[in-house]
């Protein structure tokens, strides 16, 4: 049962954007380079983002953090590809923000991921709204509605979502 996770943070110093973006994209936790994004260049996902930030959201909160876990018995239905497929999905809900997402494994000789089948997905997405330059932060319902939207996109792959950790500040 994969778990979802919105991380609790204030998000709103000056190198919040570098500091999760150059976590996230640790090619030292992702030896199968899986990562992507929407609304940036990849080669420069943290100055992007933070340009927009810095243009239009200058005050609050700059980022969101959300993580998503599977166990071991849902990485066996999982290939590199569809975690691919599934970071660009998921990041679709958030269709007028800049997001970037990577997937950290846990890898061993014999294969994908170890035998406990650690592999989750992180996807920072930016709290600015590049159509209205308005701040756009999911409170607690809008978190339940982006859960159903993943939730569905997992069950379209046979895994469900059965686990949702709120941490709201």
């Amino acid at each position: 049962m994969a778990i979802l996770k919105k991380v609790r943070g204030k998000y709103s110093n000056d190198n919040v954007i570098q500091n999760l973006v150059g976590y996230i994209m640790n090619f030292d936790k992702m030896p199968h380079r899986i990562y992507g994004g929407q609304g940036i260049f990849m080669y420069d996902a943290v100055q992007c983002i933070e340009i927009a930030s810095k243009m239009f959201c200058i005050n609050g909160k700059q980022a969101e953090h959300y993580v998503l876990s599977f166990t071991e018995s849902e990485i066996n239905k999982l290939t590199p590809d569809i975690i691919l497929c599934l970071g660009y999905e998921i990041c679709e809900y958030f269709e007028n923000r800049q997001a970037v997402f990577a997937c950290h494994e846990i890898k061993d000789d014999i294969g994908f991921c170890n035998n406990q089948g650690y592999v989750h997905i992180h996807f920072v997405v930016s709290t600015c709204n590049l159509h209205t330059g308005k701040m756009n932060v999911l409170n607690y319902n809008d978190f339940m509605t982006f859960a159903f939207w993943v939730s569905a996109l997992l069950e379209k792959r046979n895994i469900s979502l059965e686990h949702l950790i709120k941490e709201f500040n």
